[in-house]
């Protein structure tokens, strides 16, 4: 329990950090841009990461392709996102279009892994679900609430988060005597 808390926390730690360094230098950079190109008298121009509201599933594969991902239409509102072996399907749900990343493990079932693995992971996580859908298959999910809008940076992170998730639980997985 305490490898998922701290693997959880150095994950989540890096990720802030990453993100914290990306501001950082997009408001410097925005800013000295902005400061070059004032008018005098003019009001200032607001300074930051761009925010989009409503973003679609396609749009979301255009920023993960941007970052490297191998990006494909999937079926009405979805991406998958091949990464090495695994499939990461991304879709938007909902009137804000809060983001869905889902991954199926190939191969592995509830019968295979229990529930009471899959609860005592889901306890000691705050950020993701693992759960068994109906055909018993083992499926990783994290959701972003979009309302007030997400940046490119939240979709990238968010994306290397979940990767992180998958990870740690297969990881724990192969820990288990039973499977």
């Amino acid at each position: 329990m305490l490898n998922y808390t701290l693997t959880l926390r150095q994950g989540w730690v890096m990720s802030m950090i990453r993100g914290v360094i990306a501001a950082t230098v997009l408001f410097g950079a925005a800013h000295a841009q902005d400061a070059a190109e004032a008018t005098p008298g003019a009001a200032p121009q607001p300074t930051g990461p761009v925010v989009h509201h409503n973003l679609d599933a396609s749009k979301i594969g255009d920023i993960l392709k941007t970052s490297g991902y191998s990006v494909s239409e999937f079926g009405a509102g979805m991406v998958a996102v091949t990464v090495a072996d695994q499939v990461i399907l991304v879709g938007t749900e909902g009137p804000d279009d809060d983001i869905s990343y889902i991954a199926y493990v190939p191969g592995l079932t509830e019968r295979m892994v229990g529930y009471e693995f899959l609860n005592n992971f889901n306890n000691s996580i705050k950020f993701g679900r693992v759960y068994a859908d109906r055909e018993g298959d083992i499926v990783v999910q994290y959701d972003r609430n979009a309302a007030g809008g997400v940046t490119k940076g939240n979709v990238t992170e968010d994306f290397d988060l979940f990767l992180d998730l998958i990870s740690l639980f297969l990881s724990e997985l192969a820990n288990v005597d039973s499977v």
